[in-house]
């Protein structure tokens, strides 16, 4: 038989044999791909973005501890009357807590107030207001706060200051700013104590609230230990002191209970209640109800003394 020769024109005839000399190159190129797609799976995964850089201009400062304390009472009269040095002192602080909301201009235009909904104030407007223009009215904002506009309470800052912010933006920003009757001054007055003093409560960040708890904890962690040493070294010479390492799972958690209660020292009965109620998260074993009522007792004079 004669050997047929390769036409391109005899392919192009009939397409079928265009296909089938295509199909191995085909496959071939699939094939080699996903040998290159298995060897460079780390790299093709990986990620090309650079990691982006922190953000410096947001800084988070820790607050600092402050001791509760009663600030000194305000002269009412300095509503109706502000000084120029109350008024100068508002404007500093303003412009430290306020204006990055309202702006430095009290227009309500601060950096911090761009995305809130609604914004933030505009002093300069008569109308709107959610509590009021009057000082009372505008004090109680201060106080409580109008979170759904996402107003913040100051009620931990001092009378005195919350008065001299108020008293400047009425003098600087207000237009036709209306005047409290004293009767409303009276009344403010009773509601807050303006006048005799306002109480602060103390602050605790979360970080010294943590070291503080750890220091109270340590008298504790001290006598602890103290005792189970003590108790230790009355092991040959008292039944009792072995019988104690004998029920408690846990020494010293056991120890811990006692020390964190000072009411099972009245009697047995408050002594035997205690470590049998939930034994295991106290220290004791559950074996500890089977004690007799003699080695209960002798349980409880052990401890007492030790603990005292």
């Amino acid at each position: 038989m004669e050997k047929q020769k390769f036409s391109i024109d005899r392919l192009l005839e009939k397409p079928f044999y265009l296909i089938a000399a295509a199909y191995p190159i085909f496959l071939t190129a699939v094939i080699g791909i996903g040998f290159i797609y298995l060897f460079n799976d780390e790299q093709i995964s990986r990620n090309s973005l650079k990691p982006a850089s922190p953000d410096t201009t947001i800084v988070i400062s820790e607050l600092t501890v402050q001791e509760s304390k009663i600030t000194s009472a305000i002269d009412l009269t300095q509503i109706a009357s502000p000084t120029n040095e109350m008024i100068d002192k508002g404007k500093n602080l303003f412009v430290t807590v306020c204006s990055s909301c309202h702006g430095t201009e009290g227009k309500g235009d601060g950096v911090a107030g761009v995305a809130l909904n609604p914004k933030p104030r505009n002093f300069h407007e008569e109308t709107g207001w959610k509590n009021g223009r009057k000082f009372f009215e505008m004090y109680n904002t201060l106080e409580k706060g109008i979170a759904l506009n996402g107003m913040p309470a100051y009620d931990y800052m001092a009378v005195e200051e919350r008065v001299a912010i108020l008293q400047y933006v009425r003098k600087t920003f207000m237009i036709n700013a209306p005047m409290d009757t004293p009767q409303e001054i009276t009344e403010l007055d009773k509601t807050y104590s303006l006048s005799a003093g306002n109480k602060i409560a103390g602050t605790i960040p979360v970080n010294n609230a943590g070291v503080l708890i750890q220091k109270e904890s340590l008298p504790k962690s001290q006598k602890t230990i103290n005792a189970i040493a003590k108790i230790n070294e009355l092991r040959n010479s008292n039944p009792s002191a072995q019988l104690f390492f004998d029920i408690s799972i846990d020494s010293e958690k056991a120890i811990l209970t006692l020390l964190n209660s000072n009411l099972w020292m009245r009697s047995e009965q408050d002594f035997s209640r205690l470590i049998t109620n939930e034994t295991i998260l106290n220290g004791f074993s559950p074996n500890i109800i089977n004690l007799s009522n003699q080695q209960l007792r002798d349980l409880y004079t052990l401890l007492k003394t030790v603990l005292v």
